[in-house]
């Protein structure tokens, strides 16, 4: 508590600036600037009570004790199977080419080009949110969910936390990504993949064995993007200019023998090698806004395997 206000109640919001010295409660704050705050505190109770959300909404969070001036609105419960839904739409383009250039040589080619966007992020959650956030620039933003101080003002030590600052940080930061990302590529895409495979038959000394090899090649995707600060002071996300992850690419070969062991069954041995030239590195899949890396996932490591096929 940091004194009383006029009408002899408590104010349990830290006035604005710097105490003007020291008391029996270890503050003194000007009656003015403790009736200032105490009108803040109770303009923010007012406008808390007149936009508590709907009891559906209460109910699904199973939050409790609205009208407790302590704990008003608490829950540490998430809905279950609560989703918020959008859509995906999906295009692109992919072309083949197989050749046989030489006797007993087989070539082709693969290429795609894809494109993914999420639209039409949930219509009722949009509105909720952009009508809950509006409610926030009011009084009702200014309500403490714990501590005495809030969490915005310049002249703050930002030792508590206001409910405008936590829908700011935990609502607002991935909605506004969220929106700002709608219509463009998602980030996991990778964009152009292709792929070259080539197979070699011998005939005459070395009939029936064949070698052959395949190339894999992945452009890079998106792993996160920069944050920047505005003219106003406040942070949004630089989709613009994203950071992305390395473009991948892998090496297979394979040899085989195929021979008649009798004359209704067949044998067939092959030895594939995955990934020649794999490497122990890691590889981003999210960074930091400043560009450090959040999460990483191991490399495709090299596989051998050696299969035996009997045909009858």
């Amino acid at each position: 508590m940091y004194g009383y206000a006029s009408n002899g109640s408590p104010v349990t919001w830290k006035p604005a600036g710097a105490a003007q010295g020291s008391a029996a409660d270890g503050f003194t704050y000007s009656q003015a600037e403790l009736d200032a705050t105490y009108a803040k505190m109770q303009a923010s109770l007012d406008a808390w009570f007149a936009t508590q959300v709907p009891s559906g909404f209460q109910d699904a969070w199973a939050l409790t004790g609205y009208e407790s001036p302590t704990y008003g609105g608490d829950t540490n419960y998430g809905a279950s199977g609560l989703v918020v839904t959008g859509k995906t739409v999906s295009e692109g383009d992919e072309f083949e080419l197989v050749a046989t250039p030489i006797s007993g040589l087989t070539v082709s080619f693969n290429a795609s080009k894809t494109s993914a966007s999420r639209q039409n992020l949930a219509e009722s959650y949009v509105a909720w949110i952009e009508k809950r956030w509006a409610e926030f620039q009011g009084p009702a933003g200014d309500m403490r969910l714990w501590g005495g101080d809030d969490d915005w003002s310049e002249d703050s030590a930002h030792s508590g936390e206001t409910a405008r600052g936590k829908f700011a940080r935990e609502t607002m930061a991935g909605y506004g990504l969220w929106k700002a990302l709608e219509g463009a590529d998602v980030p996991e895409l990778r964009p152009w993949r292709f792929n070259v495979v080539a197979n070699y038959q011998f005939s005459e000394a070395l009939k029936g064995a064949n070698i052959g090899m395949s190339y894999r090649w992945m452009d890079s995707n998106v792993t996160g993007f920069p944050v920047t600060q505005q003219a106003d002071g406040t942070y949004v996300y630089n989709v613009s200019n994203p950071f992305t992850g390395p473009k991948e690419d892998a090496l297979d070969i394979w040899i085989g023998y195929e021979t008649n062991l009798t004359e209704g069954l067949k044998w067939r041995i092959q030895l594939n090698v995955r990934n020649v030239f794999a490497t122990d590195d890691l590889i981003p899949v999210t960074v930091q806004p400043d560009g450090s890396y959040g999460t990483m996932r191991i490399a495709e490591p090299r596989t051998f395997l050696l299969t035996n096929t009997f045909s009858f």
